[in-house]
């Protein structure tokens, strides 16, 4: 009985829409760390409430609450792509 082979094509159509994902799920949370660093930590990066405000809204957490709505109460607004766009130079 002849083995059956996977096809390479769609071996590679699979790894390449995995690895575009993962792009653009790193950019994404590129996105939003650098949105959090600007509006909470860029004047004093040491602030300890702060610091314990992050600690406990979002990493405290977990995935026990879906992660926009995490964000939304960490910042106090929707995320914005303004401080990238700032820490790139497009701004």
């Amino acid at each position: 009985m002849p083995m059956m082979r996977v096809s390479t094509a769609i071996y590679s159509e699979f790894f390449y829409l995995s690895t575009a994902q993962e792009v653009l799920t790193l950019c994404s949370l590129r996105v939003y760390a650098t949105d959090m660093s600007y509006s909470v930590f860029k004047d004093d990066p040491l602030n300890s409430s702060e610091g314990r405000r992050y600690l406990h809204t979002i990493i405290g957490r977990g995935a026990s609450k879906d992660e926009m709505e995490t964000l939304v109460e960490f910042l106090g607004r929707e995320p914005g792509t303004e401080a990238f766009y700032k820490e790139l130079g497009l701004s």
